[in-house]
Formats: C-alpha cells, sequence, structure tokens
C-alpha cells in the first residue's frame, strides 16, 4: 500500500480534513497510541459546536510515514461527522516519539521543546523547567516563583532570547563537574538572572563553586556555607522551598561581590551584612 505521508522532508502543509480522509489517515497510526475517549469527545462537541479552533498543533508523521500524534483529533473529526482544518506536519524524526507518547495533556516544557526544536535532550530538560522561573521572577514581583505557563509560550520564549539557550549551555558543563544541591534548571535560571549584570566568567566561577564545591577556598567562606545549607535543604534536614533557596542564593552572589546592593525580605539579609555575618544564617 502505498503511504501518502512519506517524506525525507520536514514540511507542513494545511488541509481540508473530513471524515472520510480522517478514517484513511488513522490507518498510518504508530501501533500503541491508544485513544483518550473523554478528550476525543471534548474535541468532537466543540466541532459540533463550531467551537473547535484551528491551531498551530499539527497532525504528525515520522518520515517513514507513519502517523505518531493527532488520533484523537481524527477520530473526534469522525465521531462529530464535521470537515475541519487542520495542519498536517510530514518528515518529522522520529526521535520525537517519546516525547509525543506524554500525551498532550501531560507534555512539560521539555517535551515540547524537544517536538517543535531541534533542541537535545540533554538541554531540553534544563530550558524546560527554566524557562517558567524566569516568567515568574518577570511578573510576580521578583520573588523567584515559578509561573504555569503554556508550553507553546516556552517555546516562543526560547526562540525570542538566545540568552536562555546560553544560560542553560554553560550549566552543562558545570553540572557534569560533580553533584549539585541545585536542580539544573533552577541552577540556569541564576545564571541566566546574574549573567545580566556582570560577566559570564564571574558567574560561571561563582556557579561552579557553589554547585560542585571545586575551587572553594577560605576567602570564598560565604559560598561554602551556602553550599552546606542547600546540600541539607536537598537532603531534607533544612526546610527551604525552593524560592527560599533562590533568593539566598541571590542575596550570597550580590554581597559577596558588591557588600550587600539588594535585599530580599524573606531571607532576613539587609545590605549592611557583611562576609562574617553570612556566616551565621540558619
Amino acid at each position: 500500500m502505498n503511504n501518502p505521508w512519506k517524506s525525507n522532508v520536514e514540511r507542513e502543509v494545511k488541509m481540508t480534513i473530513t471524515p472520510a480522509i480522517a478514517e484513511e489517515m488513522l490507518k498510518y497510526e504508530i501501533l500503541g497510541n491508544r485513544e483518550t475517549r473523554r478528550h476525543t469527545d471534548t474535541i468532537a462537541v466543540a466541532m459540533v459546536n463550531d467551537d473547535f479552533v484551528y491551531m498551530a498543533d499539527p497532525i504528525r508523521f515520522v518520515s517513514d510515514g507513519r502517523m505518531v500524534d493527532g488520533g484523537n483529533r481524527l477520530r473526534a473529526i469522525i465521531k462529530s461527522d464535521t470537515t475541519q482544518e487542520v495542519l498536517i506536519a510530514m518528515g518529522l524524526k522520529e526521535s520525537i516519539i517519546p516525547y509525543l507518547n506524554h500525551g498532550s495533556l501531560n507534555r512539560d516544557g521539555g517535551d515540547v521543546l524537544q517536538i517543535m526544536t531541534t533542541m537535545s535532550h540533554e538541554l531540553a530538560t534544563i530550558v524546560g523547567p527554566m524557562i517558567p522561573r524566569i516568567s515568574g521572577y518577570k511578573h510576580n514581583n521578583k520573588q523567584y516563583r515559578s509561573d504555569r505557563i503554556n508550553p507553546a509560550k516556552i517555546v516562543d520564549m526560547y526562540m525570542s532570547d538566545k540568552n536562555i539557550k546560553l544560560a542553560a549551555e554553560a550549566i552543562i558543563p558545570i553540572y557534569r563537574k560533580g553533584s549539585s544541591p541545585l536542580p539544573k534548571g533552577v541552577a540556569a535560571f541564576l545564571y541566566y538572572e546574574m549573567a545580566k549584570k556582570t560577566g559570564k566568567d564571574e558567574v560561571s566561577d561563582f556557579m561552579t563553586k557553589l554547585m560542585t564545591g571545586v575551587g572553594i577556598t577560605t576567602s570564598d567562606s560565604p559560598i561554602l556555607r551556602l553550599r552546606e545549607k542547600l546540600d541539607k535543604a536537598r537532603r531534607g534536614l533544612l526546610k527551604w522551598k525552593m524560592h527560599e533557596k533562590i533568593e539566598v542564593t541571590i542575596n550570597i552572589w550580590n554581597i559577596t561581590r558588591s557588600k550587600g546592593l539588594r535585599r530580599v525580605t524573606k531571607t532576613g539579609l539587609s545590605p549592611e551584612l557583611g562576609r562574617e555575618e553570612l556566616l551565621k544564617i540558619q
């Protein structure tokens, strides 16, 4: 049987899909894909009520012509007996299949980045959780919390801000040097914010010492003390929420490089604190 969805080149086309065409397309659906009946029913109702919105999320085919995403939408077209405009993507790389199989409702930002960009798995696992923190920092009174944002917005932010990728790439070699008391996505967020106001070499030096312990000297005692505290929190011996870990880290960074130009009230630190006082943080 000739497969019309085979393509050696990645391309997208907009098509009008009737129930009959949808039935033919489903013949090429990858084995193991299961119908989410409730999701199909919801889409079908929207189609019947003319509320289904055409979106840029396509029906996806890998290069050998197998359909790997979009089955529920096609089944909804059949169930609603309607004709819909959809986007078809062909010639996609097979490596996206594991991330599509999470299901559209369960995909996180890292999954979407790997589906919609050429980003590696290692980089996506950093950028995915990093971007919501950047968004939260910008919009939530600078309390370093993570925003709940649509995965599509994560892709948009990544594509529009090259410094996000640069920060994430800078964290990868640092993280490989040893165990870290902070998740990679949080460390990349910190690098991104710090690098806005100073040289990247200075930030890399600070983050290497904090994340790996490599290169810490007696003059770096505040960083050593912070690393010890973060490690205790990681092991559950100290009750610090993630945004509190970030706040303290930002304070240590600012105080050690500029003797306290910034104050974050939740940590109890003030601009007058010096190196010795930082050792007393509980």
